[in-house]
C-alpha cells in the first residue's frame, strides 16, 4: 500500500513549537499595560501641589511609576509561557509546492499516491470569543476613562477654586509651584498677569524707586535697612557694607521631572537655572523683622525692574526687588516704609557707592 501525500499548513510545525507569546506580543502587552496604568493614575490620583493655575496637573512621576509596575506585572504573567517555548525546528526538507488552489499549503512528496487533503484545524471558539470581547472593551474602556477623567477634572477644578478662594480670604498670597516658580494669585510672578497684580498693589501702597546716586548718599544712614535679594554667590562678590542678604531665588535644587524641565529651559540660554527660595519668608522675617521700624531699601541686580511706565511696558517691568516688596507688604510689613533702587546694584556702583567683598 502506497503512502498518502497529506497537505499540511505551512505554519503547522511552527505553531506546534510556539504556543506561547512572541517578543512582539510581549512588547505590545507591556505598552498597553503601561498606558492603562499611567492614564488610569492620571484620572484617579488627586492633583498635587497648591491650588494655583500652575499646579493643577497630576503627579506624572507617580503615574509613570504605576504604569511601569502594571506593565511589569502584565509581562510577568506571560513570561512562563514565553520561556517554555522551544526553538523552531526547520521545516521538512521534502516539502513541495502545493497546487495554486490549495495555497498556502504544501504536501509531503515522498510517495506516488494521490494527495489526501487533511481537515484544517478550525480556530478555538473560546479563543475567538476572548479576542472579540477584548476588542470590544478597548473602545469602551477608552471612552469610560475619558468620561471619568473629564468628571474628575471638573471635581478637581471645583475643589481647587474653593480652596483658592478660601486662601485669598486668609491672605495667603505667597505661592510656589511644584517646579519652583513663584506665583501670585495663581499666576507666575514674572508673567504679564502676575506682574500687573503686583504693580497695582505696589502703586496703591505708594511704592516709588530711588536712584543709585540717592542710595550712595544714604547708604551709611542708621535710618535705613538695605536688603539685598541677590543670590549668595553674587552677594559675596560685591555687596554694600551693612546690608542684609536674603536671596529671593536660589540655584535649582533636586532632579524630579519639574526640576529637570526647568534646568533644560535655562541651559538652552546658557545660564544657571534658579527657583524661588522656599526659605525666603522665614529668612526675611528673621533678618529684617528686627529692623521693620526703619525704611527698607530693597536691592537686586536687575536693570529692568521698575514701576515707571513706558510705551512698550505700561505697567513697568517685574524685578526681584519689587517682587520682594510685594511679598513683604502681604507678609507683615504693611506699615514699614519701603523703596527699591532703579537699576539695581549696577546703578549704585556707577554712582561710586562703596562695595565690599566677602
Amino acid at each position: 500500500m502506497s503512502a498518502e501525500r497529506t497537505y499540511l499548513p505551512l505554519y503547522a510545525h511552527h505553531h506546534e513549537a510556539n504556543r506561547g507569546p512572541s517578543v512582539t506580543q510581549l512588547l505590545g502587552v507591556a505598552v498597553v499595560a503601561a498606558m492603562v496604568g499611567f492614564f488610569g493614575t492620571v484620572a484617579l490620583v488627586p492633583r498635587s501641589g497648591p491650588a494655583t493655575h500652575l499646579s493643577v496637573t497630576p503627579n506624572t512621576r507617580t503615574a509613570g511609576m504605576v504604569g511601569a509596575a502594571v506593565a511589569a506585572a502584565a509581562v510577568s504573567t506571560e513570561l512562563p509561557a514565553f520561556a517554555a517555548q522551544q526553538p523552531v525546528a526547520a521545516a521538512p526538507e521534502q516539502f513541495a509546492a502545493a497546487p495554486q488552489r490549495a495555497a498556502p499549503f504544501a504536501y509531503l512528496a515522498d510517495a506516488d499516491a494521490p494527495p489526501v487533503i487533511a481537515d484544517l484545524q478550525e480556530a478555538d471558539p473560546l479563543e475567538t470569543l476572548k479576542l472579540g470581547v477584548a476588542a470590544l472593551f478597548i473602545p469602551i474602556i477608552g471612552y469610560a476613562s475619558w468620561r471619568f477623567g473629564s468628571y474628575k477634572a471638573k471635581v478637581d477644578a471645583s475643589e481647587a477654586a474653593e480652596k483658592y478662594a478660601k486662601e485669598l480670604e486668609e491672605g495667603k498670597f505667597d505661592k510656589v509651584s511644584p517646579s519652583g516658580i513663584a506665583t501670585v494669585k495663581g499666576f507666575a510672578a514674572s508673567s504679564e498677569a502676575g506682574w500687573k497684580m503686583q504693580a497695582d498693589t505696589l502703586r496703591a501702597r505708594g511704592i516709588e524707586g530711588i536712584s543709585g546716586e540717592e542710595l550712595a548718599k544714604m547708604a551709611k544712614s542708621d535710618d535705613i535697612c538695605i536688603v539685598d535679594v541677590r543670590d549668595r554667590t553674587k552677594y559675596k562678590e560685591a555687596f554694600i557694607p551693612g546690608s542684609v542678604n536674603v536671596p529671593l531665588f536660589q540655584p535649582i535644587q533636586g532632579w524630579d521631572l519639574y526640576k529637570i524641565a526647568r534646568r533644560v529651559q535655562f541651559a538652552v540660554f546658557g545660564v544657571q537655572g534658579t527657583e524661588y527660595n522656599p526659605n525666603f519668608t522665614e529668612e526675611f522675617n528673621r533678618l529684617v523683622g528686627p529692623q521693620k521700624d526703619k525704611k527698607l531699601v530693597v536691592l537686586d541686580d536687575s536693570v529692568r525692574g521698575t514701576l515707571v511706565p513706558t510705551q512698550a511696558f505700561p505697567e513697568g517691568k517685574a524685578g526681584h526687588a519689587l517682587m520682594t516688596i510685594y511679598l513683604a507688604l502681604n507678609g507683615g510689613f504693611e506699615n514699614t516704609p519701603m523703596t527699591y533702587v532703579e537699576g539695581g546694584i549696577g546703578a549704585y556702583a556707577k554712582a561710586d557707592g562703596e562695595l565690599a567683598e566677602a
